[in-house]
């Protein structure tokens, strides 16, 4: 959190560091596609993006793309709420844009990470979403 330290500065500043990060892991649902064979299939991205008081933390959201077999793996998360997305395509700079992160929220399921837990999230791809100027 934001704190603006003075020469008149009481309140204590806790540092914590663990190397127990939380874990998510899952399967990437895509629709059948009989022509996928042909014409390529691209492997989608996972996004966890962050709620609540750290939904503007950039180094909260991890975005990472799903194996061949639609398996997917995040480690080492900041323990909190998030929302879990699964895309065809994602443009990472959109994180940061908050009215965009707003609109694609329905889309997402919540889980809450805690220190040192395995969770398990299967979720279904989705298109990908348009950036404000795109819509």
């Amino acid at each position: 959190e934001e704190m603006n330290i003075t020469p008149g500065t009481a309140s204590p500043l806790n540092i914590v560091v663990s190397s127990q990060g939380g874990v998510v892991t899952g399967t990437v649902k895509q629709p059948e596609n009989p022509l996928a064979e042909l014409t390529g299939r691209s492997l989608p991205l996972v996004l966890l993006a962050p709620t609540g008081k750290y939904s503007h933390v950039l180094s909260f959201f991890m975005l990472r793309p799903a194996l061949q077999d639609g398996t997917y793996e995040i480690r080492g998360i900041t323990p909190g709420s998030y929302r879990a997305f699964a895309f065809e395509r994602f443009d990472r700079a959109s994180t940061q844009d908050g009215d965009f992160m707003a609109r694609i929220e329905p889309l997402g399921k919540p889980v809450e990470v805690h220190e040192g837990e395995q969770i398990h999230l299967d979720l279904d791809v989705q298109p990908a979403p348009l950036a404000g100027a795109d819509r």
